[in-house]
C-alpha cells in the first residue's frame, strides 16, 4: 500500500489527464457497442441465461448471514449450496454490496457496472502497453481503440466475468514491463493473482501461467536473487491458496473435475471463424463445442497482417530470447486451447495422452479460452510492427484497420446493444408462471425440483420466483457441482417420495408426471400448471387439482431414452440418457428401485467393437449382495432377469442395484475416427419391475 501511494505521488498531473483519455475512449465505447440502460441498477431485463445466473447468485449470497468462508453457502441449492464462485457472481462485488445491501432497492443488479468497469480498465490498460512503445498520442488513440473491438471479448458480454480481459492483460503488461525495463515487481503479480482468484478461475489460471514464466526466466537470468525469487514463489502460492479457501472455492468436492476437455476447444482456423461476427466473412462455428474456442480476429487485424507481411516487418529470423517468458506462455495457453483433439476446419486428428493428464485437463474443460491471451499479445504485436513504418504510414494504416474493424464486427456488436437497450421486463415467460406462486405454492418453505440435477429446465424461473417469495431451492445452476451430493440428494429424494415420507413445508416441481411412483398421501395434490407438473401436500386452496392415492400395479414397464422417465431410477454413474437409451459411465453405476420390487427384468445394449472390444462381463448386486454375473457378446441375449426376494430392505423405501463392469472402454479407443472420450460399458434401454 505504502508503495502505491509513493507511485501515486509520483505520477505528474499530466501523466493523470493522459489516462482520462483511455477513461472517454472506454466509456464511449461501452455505450456505443453495448449499453447506457444497463447501468440502471434494477433493469434486469437484460439478464438471461449465464447472466441471469450471475444475477441470482449474487441475491441470494446479499439475504445469506455472513460466514466463513466469507463467500460461503447460501439457501441457493440447499444441501447442493456452495459458493458464488459457481454462480459466477462475481465475489468481489459481491462481498462489497452485500456490506451495503440494506441501504439497496430490493432489484439490485451491479453487472452493468461491472461491464463498464472492464471496458474501461481494458481501455486503460491497452493504453499503457502501446505508451510502453510510443508516446505519440494519436497513435495510443488508434491502437488502443482497434484492440478493444476484439471479437472474442466483446462476444463475452454473456458471461460476465470472463469480461475481465483487464486483469491478464495487465499481467502481459508487467510481463513486458519485465522485458523492457527489467522490473519485477512481485506486489503488483500478487495483486493481479487475487484479483484473479475473486472473479474466475480461468482469469486466475491465465495470470498464474504467466507469471510463472515470467518468474522461471527471472530466476534462470538474474541467479545473484535466486532465493528473492523463491520467496515470492512460496508467497504467492500461500496467498492464492488461502483466497481459494476464503472465497469458497473447495465449497465443491467431487464436482470439480468435470468432462468437456477436448470438446470445448479452439479450431486452427480460429482466426478466421467470423461467426456472428464479421459482414465479409461467413465462417460459422465447424463443431458444436468450439464457441468456447471462439477468437476471430477481426479483418482490420487479418489485413494489418497482411500488410505486415508484404512491407516485411514480420521477421521469423527476428531474435526473440529476451520475450521468451511471453513466448513460452503463449505456446502453452496455444496447445491448452487446441487440446489433444486437434480440429482443422471440419477434420479433426486425436492425439493419445496419458489418462492422467487427461484428468488434470478436466479441470480445464472450456479450454478454447486460454487462447484470448495469445489474440492480444498477438494484437500488441501487429501494432507495434505497423508503428515502425515510416512517417505517416502508422496513422494511415492503423485508421484504415480501425474503420474496417468496427464495420466488419458491427454484424455482432450491433445485436448485444440491442439486446442491453431493452428496458421492459423481457422475462415474458417468467411472468407466465407468476400465478403458480402467487396462488399455490408461495406459502412453502422449500421448492424442489425432481429428479435432482443442476441446471434443470426450469432452474431460471424457480431460481427467480424463489429468491422473491424467500424460499429455499435445489432448482438451481451452479458451473460445477459435488456430484456425490448431487446424486446423494436425488436417491433421497426419490425415497422419500416412492415412500411417502416427503416434508410438508415442501413443494415438488417435475418436468414430467412421475407420480404413479410415488406414494401420495391423502390431501395431498398433484396438478400440472403449463409445463410444470406439481406436488403439493395438503394445498390450501388449489383450484382445478386432483387428489391422487396411486396403487400399486404388477408391473411397470420404464424407459430410460430421452423422452421416458427412467432418469428418475438413474444413481450414479450415468450419461445423459440419449434416443434410445442411456450408457454407464465408468464401471460403476446404480438403479434406485422401490424395496416392495420383487422382480426386474432390464433390456439393455454393450458398448463392443469387432476385433477391440468384443466382450463384456457384468456384475449384479443387491446393495452388497451378489445377484448374478452375465457375460455379454455380439450374439448374447440383451435381457437379463433379476430376483429381488432375497435383498435386504432398511428403512429407506428402495433398493440399490449396482452394476459393475469389468473392462469399460472408451470409443476412441476401439474405433477408427472417432473422438468420443466417455468411458462406456453397459447401456440401458427399458426395465420391467414386478411388485
Amino acid at each position: 500500500m505504502n508503495d502505491l501511494m509513493r507511485t501515486c505521488k509520483n505520477i505528474s498531473l499530466n501523466n493523470c489527464s493522459e489516462y482520462l483519455i483511455p477513461l472517454l475512449i472506454g466509456f464511449v465505447f461501452f455505450g456505443y457497442v453495448f449499453n447506457y440502460d444497463i447501468l440502471d441498477p434494477e433493469n434486469i431485463s437484460w439478464l438471461t441465461d449465464d447472466r441471469f445466473q450471475s444475477y441470482i447468485g449474487w441475491e441470494f449470497y446479499r439475504h445469506t448471514p455472513w460466514s466463513f468462508p466469507i463467500i460461503g453457502k447460501t439457501d441457493y441449492g440447499i444441501e447442493l449450496s456452495s459458493s458464488v464462485v459457481f454462480t459466477d457472481s462475481n465475489p468481489w462485488l459481491s462481498i462489497f454490496f452485500k456490506i451495503i445491501s440494506p441501504w439497496l432497492p430490493d432489484t439490485f443488479q451491479f453487472s452493468g457496472v461491472w461491464l463498464l468497469l472492464c471496458v474501461i480498465l481494458q481501455s486503460i490498460v491497452l493504453w499503457k502497453i502501446i505508451s510502453l512503445y510510443t508516446s505519440e498520442l494519436s497513435i495510443k488513440i488508434l491502437a488502443t481503440m482497434l484492440m478493444l473491438f476484439n471479437p472474442a471479448w466483446m462476444a463475452r458480454y454473456g458471461h460476465l466475468t470472463l469480461m475481465a480481459f483487464f486483469i491478464f492483460s495487465s499481467a502481459i503488461y508487467l510481463s513486458l514491463r519485465f522485458i523492457k525495463k527489467d522490473e519485477m515487481n512481485n506486489n503488483k503479480w500478487l495483486l493481479l493473482l487475487c484479483l484473479g482468484i475473486g472473479i474466475h478461475f480461468y482469469i486466475f489460471f491465465i495470470i498464474f501461467m504467466n507469471w510463472f514464466f515470467v518468474l522461471i526466466f527471472a530466476l534462470y537470468c538474474k541467479k545473484n536473487t535466486k532465493r528473492e525469487f523463491i520467496k515470492y514463489f512460496i508467497l504467492n502460492v500461500i496467498v492464492s491458496s488461502c483466497m481459494f479457501y476464503i472465497l469458497g472455492y473447495l465449497t465443491v468436492g467431487s464436482g470439480s473435475t468435470v468432462d468437456g476437455y477436448g470438446y470445448f476447444k479452439a479450431n486452427l482456423l480460429y482466426p478466421i471463424i467470423a461467426g456472428d461476427y464479421s459482414k465479409f466473412i461467413g465462417l460459422s462455428f465447424f463443431h458444436a463445442g468450439e464457441y468456447e474456442g471462439f477468437n476471430y480476429l477481426g479483418l482490420g487485424f487479418i489485413i494489418l497482417i497482411f500488410l505486415n507481411i508484404i512491407l516485411g516487418k514480420i521477421n521469423p529470423q527476428q531474435k526473440t530470447k529476451k520475450y521468451l517468458p511471453l513466448i513460452i506462455f503463449s505456446t502453452v495457453c496455444f496447445l491448452l486451447a487446441i487440446s489433444n483433439i486437434v480440429a482443422i476446419g471440419d477434420k479433426e486428428f486425436i492425439i493419445p495422452i496419458p489418462d492422467f493428464i487427461l484428468r488434470i485437463c478436466g479441470n480445464f474443460r472450456a479450454s478454447g479460452r486460454f487462447i484470448w491471451p495469445v489474440t492480444i499479445i498477438l494484437y500488441i504485436y501487429l501494432i507495434v510492427l505497423s508503428t515502425k513504418l515510416n512517417g505517416k504510414w502508422p496513422k494511415i494504416i492503423l485508421t484504415v484497420s480501425l474503420f474496417i474493424q468496427i464495420y466488419d464486427t458491427s454484424a455482432g456488436w450491433q445485436k448485444s446493444h440491442e439486446i442491453m437497450a431493452k428496458k421492459s421486463f423481457a422475462h415474458s415467460e417468467f411472468a407466465e408462471y407468476k400465478p403458480l406462486w402467487e396462488n399455490k405454492i408461495s406459502q412453502y418453505k422449500t421448492v424442489r425440483w425432481f429428479p435432482t440435477e443442476n441446471s434443470g429446465s426450469k432452474w431460471a424461473i424457480i431460481s427467480y420466483y424463489t429468491n422473491l417469495y424467500k424460499q429455499k431451492t435445489d432448482g438451481v445452476y451452479f458451473a460445477r457441482v459435488d456430484n456425490d451430493k448431487l446424486f446423494s440428494l436425488k436417491e433421497r429424494v426419490l425415497s422419500e417420495l416412492i415412500s411417502g415420507r416427503y416434508d410438508y413445508d415442501t413443494v415438488y416441481l417435475m418436468d414430467k408426471d412421475y407420480s404413479e411412483y410415488f406414494l401420495l398421501r391423502d390431501g395431498d395434490s398433484v396438478f400440472k400448471f403449463k409445463d410444470i407438473y406439481v406436488l403439493m401436500p395438503h394445498p390450501k386452496k388449489c383450484v382445478s387439482c386432483y387428489s391422487k392415492v396411486n396403487e400399486v400395479n404388477k408391473d411397470e414397464n420404464i424407459d430410460f431414452s430421452l423422452n421416458g422417465i427412467g432418469n428418475i431410477l438413474l444413481g450414479k454413474g450415468w450419461y445423459s440418457p440419449e434416443s434410445w437409451g442411456v450408457w454407464s459411465q465408468g464401471a460403476y453405476s446404480e438403479l434406485i428401485l422401490p424395496d416392495t420390487s420383487k422382480t426386474l427384468r432390464i433390456a439393455y445394449e454393450a458398448f463392443l467393437a469387432k476385433d477391440q472390444h468384443e466382450n463384456v462381463n457384468v456384475d449384479f448386486y443387491c446393495g452388497q449382495q451378489f445377484l448374478i454375473r452375465t457375460n455379454i457378446g455380439f450374439n448374447s441375449n440383451r435381457n437379463i432377469e433379476l430376483s429381488l426376494e432375497q435383498c435386504n430392505k432398511d428403512n429407506s423405501g428402495t433398493f440399490k442395484i449396482n452394476m459393475i463392469v469389468d473392462s469399460p472402454v472408451h470409443p476412441k479407443d476401439v474405433l477408427e475416427h472417432n473422438n468420443d472420450s466417455r468411458l462406456i460399458g453397459i447401456g440401458l434401454r427399458n426395465i420391467t419391475i414386478s411388485y
